[in-house]
């Protein structure tokens, strides 16, 4: 399956934004919310984003997946959507948030859902 690899991928980045939203809080000290520091606060909203937009997406490409979509429109999709959340990851990730990483981040993996959406409901609909 064609969505068991992309999910894989994200999967490491998601082990690798938890890792580091861990470290931050072992070296500070902070077990609970941000305490104020702005490198946690950071790695928090680079991992609760990742959490928030990615399932849905991967759902979806499971989804169209599933219903027969085309492997090549499937894997553009799912790199685009890798690109994304890479992009996003590291702009909000960086002590100077670089503005043009997140929203371009965000511009890739909401078109990549928007896209997905699209694809599932015409292959329901063809389907009948």
């Amino acid at each position: 399956m064609i969505s068991s690899l992309y999910t894989a991928l994200l999967a490491i980045i998601f082990i690798v934004l938890t890792l580091r939203t861990i470290k931050i809080r072992r070296r500070e000290r902070i077990s609970l919310g941000d305490g104020g520091n702005v490198e946690l606060q950071r790695a928090i909203r680079a991992h609760g984003n990742f959490c928030e937009t990615a399932p849905i997406a991967l759902i979806l490409l499971v989804l169209a997946e599933a219903s027969g979509a085309s492997s090549a429109i499937l894997h553009i999709c799912a790199i685009i959507l890798l690109a994304g959340r890479t992009s996003h990851a590291f702009g909000i990730s960086r002590q100077n948030s670089s503005f043009y990483f997140r929203v371009g981040g965000m511009v890739l993996t909401l078109s990549t859902i928007i896209i997905l959406v699209i694809i599932n409901i015409t292959l329901f609909l063809l389907s009948y």
